[in-house]
């Protein structure tokens, strides 16, 4: 269901001085919005980059698996192996963003 999504680069450099002169106008009206704004910024950041890159972070935990557990430890051992199948499960799924719609 590939819909690939285009914009010219006047249109994204218009809606980034946009974004940035609403920011620095609440900045500037309303200061104590800012350290809220910050608050769910950085959160809602940390989710769509774990969604964008799942499969690196898998992967740096399995070399990190690898290098810090001893070799004959049941354990780890049987983490790494759940941590590479659910690697090998989520490696062939497509991520979609689906726009939403208002009435």
């Amino acid at each position: 269901m590939p819909r690939p999504e285009r914009a010219h680069w006047i249109s994204v450099l218009t809606a980034i001085a946009a974004v940035m002169a609403a920011i620095w106008g609440n900045v500037i009206l309303n200061p104590p919005y800012l350290v809220i704004f910050i608050e769910y910024l950085i959160p809602t950041l940390l989710v769509v980059f774990f969604m964008l890159y799942h499969n690196y972070i898998l992967r740096a935990a399995l070399y990190a698996i690898d290098y810090l557990s001893p070799k004959k430890d049941n354990f780890w051992g049987i983490i790494n192996k759940k941590t590479k199948n659910k690697l090998a499960e989520v490696s062939g799924r497509q991520f979609v963003f689906l726009p939403t719609m208002t009435m």
